[in-house]
């Protein structure tokens, strides 16, 4: 049986200066919980910020689509850091316009 150790815990990348709340996590899994659209490159971003804060986000993150019907549907992703560099990538675009007064 799985438990939950943290649960929508904000944290924050002291490096490349984003953050964010995984919905769950240990140190074997962790879960992204939707209710609509979901996207790898957030269960990327959200690994990323277990490691520069020390957590073991352990080898495949999840998704857990919830649907209207009360159905659901259980997606597993494995860790691709390529998806990271596209995140970070999102992000310095992010930091430079802010900078520049353009946002």
């Amino acid at each position: 049986m799985t438990y939950w150790e943290h649960i929508e815990e904000p944290l924050a990348h002291p490096t490349y200066r984003f953050c964010g709340c995984p919905d769950r996590w240990n140190d074997e899994y962790l879960l992204d919980i939707k209710g609509g659209q979901g996207y790898a490159i957030q269960i990327e971003s959200y690994a990323e910020l277990l490691r520069a804060n020390g957590f073991n986000p352990g080898r495949t993150g999840y998704m857990l689509h919830l649907k209207e019907d009360g159905t659901y549907k259980l997606e597993a992703h494995k860790y691709d850091r390529r998806l990271l560099g596209v995140w970070l990538s999102a992000v310095s675009v992010y930091h430079y316009r802010k900078e520049k007064g353009l946002i």
